[in-house]
This record gives C-alpha cells, structure tokens and sequence, in this order.
C-alpha cells in the first residue's frame, strides 16, 4: 500500500526490493523517516540474477533498516531473474512470511521522527504542532518558512507498561494526542500519562462508541478507528 494512515494496519510486506525505500530518507521532504517502519515487519526478496535492479540494493537497504533495530528479513534467490512471483516464484518465502506474522498486535513501545505534521501518527500517538525554528520569520515568503520548517525534527518515544502507565518522551513537539482504544491499554482502572517527566493526565479511560463510529467513518478502517482521545500541550 501506499504510504498513509492506513499503512498503520499492515502487519508484514513482502515483494520489496531496496529501491523502494529511497525516498524515506530525503532531506528535507515530508515522507516519513526510514526509522519509522522499524516496528513493521517487512520481507525484501530478491533474484542474484535480477539485471534490472541489482541485489546489492536490496542488501543495503536491509543493513541500513537493520542497523537501526528494524524488523526485517531477506532472501536471496541464486538462480531468480527481476521477476519473482509470490507464491510458486519465491518457493513460498512471500506467504510463509504472512503466515508467521497474522495476528501480531499493536506495539506497547513507539518511537518515530518527523519533520513535519503530514505523516504525524505512528499507531497511538499524533503530533498536532511541532516547534519552529527560532528566528523573525514574519516577513519570510510561506515557501522558505515551510522549507525552513522541516529542519526541526520531532521526535517521540512513548510505551504502555503494565500497570497502565503511558510515558511519553517528545523532542521539539508542541502538542500531541494519544489515540487510544481497549485494545491498546485496558479500559478498566485507572490510566496515567507522563509526558516529559510531567503527570498530564490520571483517571479513568472513558470509551467512546460515538467516536469509534465517527473515526472508523472518517478512517474507512477498524484499525484506524479509536474509542478513547487525549490531547496535551508539550511541557516545557
């Protein structure tokens, strides 16, 4: 699928070869960072026979994911061309490989990167408002204020623990919402949310049927649709 809110569903992907993923890291764009499929399982198949991409780009982009902590796998076929067919064509590497991940869970543990509020969510958490650079920037056309604007990097580390307690670290971010359902944190008891070292939240977690109706409208999707919505102004 196509990079966007409902990519937050996909549980696995397969077909990928390395040159797909250039353009998460370009400086200054609005596409998300590579670190941000970290929690995606991903699958990258490849032909060492392939004459139209090379395997090698493949196997960098792997190494790249790998080194910062992304869930991957590869594998090389010796005697594939480019085309590699899931199922019969990849000796079922493709389906074995969804098999193995159906069913996995939304993340207790996040940690994304931003540089601007075009692709803000990452499963529970959305940047509503991140910081600017620091400056006059009144008389400055929109075009070199928004390039100007990407420079910030946003930065959020959160986890769920068992004892219902939601910590949130946010770096260069201004305000947030949590996006939270009983499948996420259990609804019964007591909820506490420290953003920054700083208790912004505690109580009940109160589910919302009318919001789930109206964000599952809104998303098209059940697994982009939420019971529960926290906002919070970043402490300083």
């Amino acid at each position: 699928r196509s990079w966007g809110p409902g990519s937050e569903r996909v549980s696995g992907a397969g077909g990928e070869m390395g040159a797909r993923l250039c353009g998460f890291t370009g400086t200054g764009c609005d596409r998300p960072f590579a670190s941000n499929v970290s929690h995606l399982p991903r699958l990258f198949r490849h032909g060492k026979l392939d004459q139209v991409i090379p395997p090698s780009a493949t196997m960098n982009t792997v190494d790249s994911l790998r080194a910062q902590r992304a869930d991957v796998s590869m594998k090389i076929f010796p005697q594939r061309g480019h085309e590699l067919v899931p199922g019969s064509g990849d000796d079922g590497a493709t389906l074995d490989f969804f098999q193995h991940h159906v069913g996995r869970t939304i993340p207790a543990k996040i940690d994304f990167t931003v540089t601007t509020t075009a692709h803000a969510r990452n499963y529970w958490v959305e940047i509503l408002a991140k910081e600017e650079p620091s400056g006059d920037q009144a008389n400055l056309p929109d075009a070199i204020r928004e390039k100007l604007g990407t420079l910030v990097r946003s930065e959020v580390r959160a986890s769920i623990d068992k004892r219902r307690t939601i910590r949130i670290d946010a770096q260069h971010v201004r305000r947030l919402r949590l996006l939270l359902r009983p499948d996420i944190v259990a609804s019964d008891g007591a909820l506490k949310v420290i953003l920054n070292g700083k208790t912004v939240f505690e109580g009940p977690l109160i589910v919302d049927c009318v919001l789930y109706a109206r964000t599952l409208a809104a998303e098209g999707d059940p697994y982009l649709a939420y019971t529960t919505e926290l906002t919070f102004d970043v402490p300083k």
